[in-house]
């Protein structure tokens, strides 16, 4: 063979696994729902008074909308929905939910490793809550010293990261504390 046979086929062998990388890429997804709820008795602060914004701003997730009302008891959850569709190789993604004071400490976080570690699979789906209490930091790490929240104002984040990519916020929302 003549080495501009060979240029050729290398060529052409190139541009069809680039072609094959790229359709699959476009049909490669990973999505991820974060759904923000309160558990726990009402506040008897008017819903109303702290709902903020009635609409989401453009670019901003639904979930952001408004401020959550959390009485002292209450519980704060992020449920968690991941689909990830066409494998083999799914990226180990890290959320964390976090809870910070006016003065930007941590009050309380909880955090969620997805893995996918099925081999061979073309899809990894599930959902899992991640639970708030005040003083709980990292609640699914066992050591929960969980107590009834102080009233006042908190900053709810919630955070998405790949492996080796730095986190995206996929939530920033205020929490109110009434009684």
């Amino acid at each position: 063979m003549s080495v501009r046979r060979l240029a050729i086929i290398a060529v052409v062998l190139a541009v069809s696994i680039f072609g094959i990388e790229l359709g699959l890429s476009v049909l490669r997804q990973r999505t991820i729902d974060v759904v923000v709820r309160v558990e726990g008795p009402p506040s008897s602060v008017a819903s109303e008074a702290v709902a903020g914004n009635a609409t989401p701003m453009p670019g901003e997730p639904a979930s952001a909308v408004g401020s959550l009302l959390v009485s002292p008891p209450g519980i704060v959850i992020v449920d968690v929905a991941w689909r990830y569709r066409i494998g083999p190789r799914f990226p180990v993604t890290t959320l964390r939910a976090e809870i910070s004071d006016g003065a930007g400490v941590v009050v309380a976080s909880d955090e969620l490793t997805i893995t996918c570690e099925t081999a061979g699979s073309l899809q990894c789906d599930g959902d899992q809550p991640l639970t708030l209490r005040f003083g709980s930091l990292d609640a699914g790490a066992g050591g929960d010293t969980a107590s009834l929240w102080p009233v006042g104002e908190y900053t709810l984040r919630v955070t998405r990261a790949f492996a080796g990519i730095s986190p995206a916020t996929l939530v920033n929302r205020p929490v109110i504390v009434a009684e």
